[in-house]
């Protein structure tokens, strides 16, 4: 069975799901999942389906390459489902008249201000970073933990050649919005592939994998996630 999350919750990860599809669309040269081509289209076969259901398939689609971003089976962590299944088969879907508000809404103009608003739309604080981020170069190897840290390793990869989040990034996380909101970060920035999750209970041979080189935190980070850094750092993983 899948596990029963808020309704608000839900709603949120809509609502950030689809502004966030906006927001790639402005950065993409290519396919456009929302412009009027995109809306005429559906409005010619959507037949007896309503905006939740465009929703849903909207949502399902962007899910198979970026599903740290789009996959309920990855932003609230639900157990027991197959990698290619982002929902599940009890997930209740996009319920309400609330979808057409959010295929109508449009997101901030730049990006980062869309992960801000993001952020705000979870509930989450925008911490700060306290030590300055240094070198990063595309060989660099992080772990990245926090809304704030997040947003500043954002704005150290943006427009930048060779660098790739997914790949060079590892984020710790234990919250939904922190997961959806590093799934959109790697979406931004062009990655191709799963962005790497840790939870704050993780072994130490899994972190010890990744092979590191420094942690990027910021103040928002939750207790969890604070003794969990502590400890890797302790353990002498950085």
């Amino acid at each position: 069975m899948t596990a029963k999350i808020p309704s608000d919750q839900r709603d949120t990860f809509y609502a950030v799901a689809i502004l966030g599809m906006r927001a790639l669309d402005a950065r993409s040269n290519g396919r456009q999942r929302l412009d009027a081509n995109a809306d005429a289209t559906w409005a010619a076969y959507k037949g007896a389906q309503q905006h939740a259901d465009r929703v849903d398939l909207l949502v399902r689609d962007a899910a198979v390459t970026q599903p740290t971003a789009f996959a309920p089976r990855v932003v609230f962590d639900l157990p027991g489902l197959a990698d290619d299944d982002p929902f599940g088969a009890d997930w209740p879907g996009a319920e309400g008249p609330r979808a057409g508000d959010w295929l109508r809404a449009t997101p901030a103009e730049d990006a980062t201000a869309f992960l801000r608003d993001a952020a705000r739309a979870w509930g989450l604080q925008v911490g700060t970073v306290s030590q300055p981020l240094g070198t990063i170069t595309p060989a660099s190897r992080l772990v990245v933990a926090g809304v704030g840290a997040l947003l500043a390793v954002f704005a150290a990869f943006d427009g930048r050649s060779g660098f790739d989040f997914a790949e060079q990034v590892t984020v710790v996380a234990d919250r939904p919005g922190e997961r959806q909101l590093a799934g959109l970060v790697g979406a931004l920035l062009g990655s191709h592939q799963a962005v790497k999750l840790l939870a704050p209970n993780a072994a130490k041979d899994a972190v010890a994998a990744f092979r590191a080189e420094r942690i990027i935190a910021s103040s928002d980070v939750s207790a969890a996630v604070t003794r969990a850094l502590d400890s890797w750092r302790q353990g002498g993983l950085f």
